[in-house]
């Protein structure tokens, strides 16, 4: 028996979107919209250790669930139209375009559930674009620019805590194997996805420390006190993280 489910999403620009599960089927509401009714189990993506959901684009015109059953296909939800993607992998929602036009997704790589790659799927053909978002390492040691050094499609972790801004940046907190780190991803473009390593003296606080959007600006928190801000991620401007406590 399908597992009874009742959860709303809302966008950055106030849409929200409420899923339904019962009985084998899963209905889907865009505010006060007509329903959508999908054969199947059904399921807003759970982005982080926190509970964070994700699949809803900054505008509120795209939905995408997951399959409960299995980890490789998706409903897209457009206009009143249901669109189901199949993919070959192990994949979960990271994101959807401030215009609902590319799906990001965290793609599980080297037999490990705790290391990832960051793919775009195309939304109007379906497609999985073949090479994996390029992903920028930035020293968050102190105010370093980004570079073209340090790239790694990869990240290794749990995800922790997430913050999405109205600008199209998406920012995620990860516990690393090694270290704590930010993932900042550009879901306008899917252009830049960057990693900023936080100092190593926080790995222990992990589980306390919190993302906070603030104006232009992501803060990272912890017990209220602010830690550090990322600034720099307007267009022209160099990604850096500033530090103002260890």
């Amino acid at each position: 028996m399908s597992e009874v489910l009742d959860e709303t999403i809302r966008s950055p620009s106030g849409i929200s979107w409420r899923v339904q599960r019962r009985a084998g089927a899963t209905v889907v509401r865009r505010d006060s919209g007509s329903p959508v009714s999908i054969a199947g189990d059904w399921a807003l993506g759970v982005v982080t250790a926190r509970g964070h959901r994700s699949g809803v684009s900054a505008d509120g015109s795209t939905l995408v669930l997951a399959d409960v059953a299995s980890r490789n296909r998706f409903a897209v939800i457009r206009f009143g139209k249901v669109r189901v993607l199949q993919f070959s992998g192990s994949f979960a929602i990271d994101a959807v375009s401030n215009d609902g036009r590319m799906l990001y997704l965290t793609e599980s790589v080297e037999d490990s559930t705790a290391t990832y790659a960051v793919r775009k799927a195309d939304l109007a053909t379906g497609i999985l674009v073949a090479d994996p978002v390029e992903n920028v390492d930035v020293n968050a040691k102190g105010p370093i620019p980004a570079s073209t050094d340090g790239r790694d499609p990869t990240m290794r972790g749990k995800p922790i805590d997430r913050t999405l801004h109205t600008d199209g940046w998406t920012y995620t907190l990860y516990f690393g194997t090694t270290h704590t780190y930010v993932h900042a991803l550009d879901s306008r473009s899917g252009g830049v996805s960057l990693c900023f390593d936080l100092p190593s003296a926080w790995n222990s606080r992990a589980d306390t420390i919190r993302l906070v959007g603030q104006g232009e600006a992501m803060t990272v928190t912890r017990s209220g006190r602010t830690l550090g801000r990322l600034v720099g991620t307007r267009p022209g401007s160099s990604p850096r993280v500033e530090l103002l406590a260890t």
